[in-house]
């Protein structure tokens, strides 16, 4: 049964390739395209349709800026103000990013792959928390997809309410 076409943006450091992510929203494309939606693209690294996609080198995992935040979180046991720092302009960025993505498609939809389910790109999980809507359904682990018109008002960002809890607690609300 065909509705009305959906405008979904997908999310994630990398659509390129033959890893389970990036298949893994190949098909969830193709479904929802057969659907009658149209589907876009958020990625640091996409072989996406160039004019369906939003291209941000910092949303990759091996962006520089990432790895060495990843060594500085992960690999010591207490955290810099330099670090705690550089995270929040780098979320703030994309941040930034990500609603110019939205706004330039006019998404109704987002599905965040791996982007908040692995600190991959912790800056990342941060920005998404800023620019997601209240209601979250969650199909696995490592996809949760996120429905409202409210994506589109940046002035009308409400705080993000998990329904389902992941065991990094909804990484938004983590607190830097």
């Amino acid at each position: 049964m065909r509705g009305a076409t959906i405008r979904i943006g997908f999310v994630s450091t990398r659509l390129a390739g033959t890893d389970g992510v990036s298949l893994e929203v190949q098909k969830w494309a193709a479904v929802l395209t057969e659907l009658g939606n149209e589907c876009f693209y958020f990625a640091g690294e996409s072989d996406r349709p160039p004019e369906r996609t939003h291209l941000v080198e910092e949303a990759h995992f091996k962006h520089p800026d990432i790895q060495r935040l990843n060594g500085e979180l992960f690999e010591r046991r207490v955290r810099a103000t330099a670090t705690s720092n550089a995270v929040q302009s780098l979320s703030q960025h994309l941040k930034s990013r990500l609603q110019e993505f939205v706004g330039k498609f006019d998404l109704e939809l987002l599905i965040t792959q791996n982007a908040l389910s692995l600190p991959m790109n912790v800056p990342l999980g941060i920005a998404l928390g800023g620019v997601l809507p209240r209601r979250v359904y969650p199909p696995s682990p490592t996809t949760m997809i996120f429905i409202g018109r409210e994506l589109a008002s940046p002035s009308r960002l409400p705080e993000t309410t998990c329904i389902w809890r992941s065991p990094l607690n909804c990484l938004p609300s983590v607190m830097w």
